[in-house]
């Protein structure tokens, strides 16, 4: 019995590392480089930003760096280091809008309007969950509930790539999990995988 479960669990580690979505950096874009706006992000933890803005804006601004041909130009919150422009004076109250189940998304509209005001090809908006790791039971379980949603918007299309990602804030596992959906969302973005059609098959 022991060994069809190593079987079993050999074969479904196989399968998944085999689905998983890659990334090869730096980006060979010729030679372009993209900017990439950071807008107001929507967590259900209210000293999210007191908390965590380090991890999550150094994260983002190791994926353009590691990247190179992604530039963190704006940002909603203050940067440490990088001399990146704090976009000042956005309004929040519709940015996020409220669809089924509770989820929340961007307002592309609203978005587009501030990055009409900058010169990013792209807005990074994150959607987060905060803290909420603990015990399954009495025993040395974890359960890891924390999950990072990334919304990336197109400034001139408008057109929204999403990721999601499970993590850990407590235990210090997001800075990883930030960074690794930053560059996977702007992999896909900038290297759309054709839809296969009839005529491509």
């Amino acid at each position: 019995m022991k060994k069809i479960l190593l079987v079993l669990i050999t074969l479904l580690a196989l399968t998944s590392c085999k689905s998983a979505a890659k990334y090869a950096t730096p980006f060979e874009t010729g030679g372009k480089t993209y900017n990439v706006a950071l807008l107001p992000w929507k967590t259900d933890t209210m000293d999210f930003t007191t908390k965590y803005r380090w991890t999550m804006t150094q994260a983002i601004k190791d994926a353009c760096k590691q990247a190179e041909t992604v530039k963190f130009a704006w940002s909603a919150y203050p940067v440490n280091g990088g001399d990146i422009p704090l976009l000042e004076g956005i309004d929040t109250e519709g940015l996020w809008l409220r669809k089924k189940y509770g989820r929340y998304v961007p307002n592309i509209d609203d978005v587009l309007k501030i990055l009409s005001k900058t010169n990013a090809d792209c807005a990074l908006l994150y959607d987060m969950s905060a803290d909420n790791g603990g015990p399954v039971n009495e025993g040395s379980s974890y359960s890891r509930s924390d999950y990072i949603r990334l919304y990336l918007i197109d400034a001139k299309s408008g057109k929204m790539t999403i990721k999601f990602i499970r993590t850990d804030f407590r235990r210090g596992k997001a800075f990883g999990a930030a960074k690794k959906i930053t560059l996977l969302t702007l992999s896909e973005w900038l290297f759309p995988t054709p839809v296969e059609t009839e005529t491509t098959k």
